[in-house]
């Protein structure tokens, strides 16, 4: 999580998330309150990726699957790129 945090690509994403996201004016609250709800997400997420990877029937499970699960999300970020390129 700190590699996360100290990534600036990743603080510009989440600020240009936050800027569409909010309305004009909002007060300095919404967005102390986004950032938290962003923090506590990714605290969440992170924990429970922790918690669910050191059991060691999951660890057995990706060990014998992780060449297919690079495969699919591979194609789903092939995907995802060549639909942002034909939208252009």
């Amino acid at each position: 999580m700190a590699t996360n945090l100290a990534n600036p690509t990743a603080a510009f994403f989440i600020a240009s998330i936050f800027t569409t996201a909010l309305p004009n004016g909002s007060d300095a609250k919404a967005y102390v309150a986004s950032v938290l709800a962003v923090t506590i997400v990714a605290c969440g997420v992170y924990a429970t990726i922790a918690v669910t990877f050191s059991l060691e029937r999951v660890q057995a499970t990706y060990r014998r699957s992780w060449r297919a699960v690079d495969a699919i999300l591979g194609a789903c970020f092939i995907g995802l790129a060549a639909k942002l390129a034909w939208q252009r």
